[in-house]
This record gives C-alpha cells, sequence and structure tokens, in this order.
C-alpha cells in the first residue's frame, strides 16, 4: 500500500495525482519527503513518480535495506521513484548516506533489489534547470570497518589481509 500526506492535491490528468506542500509518502520501508510530487499509477498497478524540493530544502528519502538491518538515507533536488524498476533516481546536488559511508554527487542510481549504486559527478539527463554545477568528480568517504575481536582481544582495525578472500 502506498500511503500520502500533503497539504493538497489535484488529480492531474486521470493517471497522474499530484501532491503539493509538505508531502510525506511511504511504501512499506521506503519514506519520501518533498515539497511536490507527481506520482502516476499505470494500468499493470505499477507506479512512477518524481518528487522535486524546492529553494534550501532538498527532497528526502529513507529505504531500509533489503535483508539487512540498516537503512539508505538520501537528499537531492529531484528524486524519481520507479516501482517496476524498483530504483530511485536522485539528481542535483546528491548526497546519500549507507551506514557510515557517504556518497556525494550530482546523479545517483539506487536499485533497491540489487542494493546497489551508479554514482555520477556530472549533471544527468533531464537535471533540474538551476542545478549547481559539478566539477565533474564524485565525493566517496568509507569509514574503516572495524575486525570483529576473538575471545580475549582487543578491537583492531580491519587490514587488507582481513577482508581478501580465502583461496
Amino acid at each position: 500500500n502506498l500511503g500520502t500526506i500533503a497539504d493538497g492535491d489535484s488529480p492531474g490528468d486521470g493517471q497522474t495525482r499530484v501532491f503539493e506542500g509538505n508531502v510525506d509518502i511511504e511504501q512499506g520501508t521506503l519514506k519520501i519527503l518533498a515539497h511536490k510530487l507527481s506520482l502516476k499509477e499505470f494500468k499493470n498497478g505499477y507506479r512512477f513518480g518524481e518528487a522535486l524540493g524546492k529553494l534550501n530544502a532538498p527532497v528526502k528519502f529513507r529505504q531500509k535495506r533489503e535483508g539487512k538491518d540498516s537503512y539508505v538515507d538520501g537528499t537531492a533536488e529531484r528524486i524519481v521513484y520507479d516501482e517496476q524498476k524498483e530504483t530511485i533516481q536522485m539528481f542535483g546536488n546528491v548526497k546519500v548516506k549507507l551506514g557510515e559511508d557517504e556518497f556525494n554527487g550530482q546523479y545517483v542510481t539506487y536499485n533497491m533489489t540489487t542494493d546497489k549504486f551508479i554514482l555520477d559527478g556530472s549533471p544527468a539527463p533531464n537535471s533540474t534547470k538551476g542545478a549547481v554545477a559539478s566539477d565533474g568528480r564524485i565525493r566517496v568517504v568509507l569509514k574503516p570497518r572495524i575486525q570483529q575481536p576473538a575471545s580475549g582481544d582487543a578491537a583492531k582495525p580491519a587490514t587488507p589481509d582481513a577482508i581478501t578472500p580465502k583461496k
């Protein structure tokens, strides 16, 4: 089920509804907060949504990772949710937090089924007008993982040997 709360909405063109003002949408463990949301429902039941932020108030999303006890959190100027493809595309000043790790860029795609990200520093196709120009680079901050201590041993940072697959 899909739950949507907003200050106002309009019926759109029959298949599309437009919600505006403090939009809060939830489906399962996915939550999107936006200024405006255009939501299209296809005859086969799938939904496609485009969420827009406003100046100094980006779109926010949160999704529980499949089979894991953690969440993906993100902000962007515009977020496109495709239920059929199970993807979230983020456009313009994208920031994604995955546990302690952080990703920043101008365009990020998150596949909710495979739990994979595609990051791009250049402006994405159909990016919002007025999006901040990018120098074509992405920024990724990966926090070091702590290796679980053996009984009685103190925790120590993981080393390359600790993450090399066994032969």
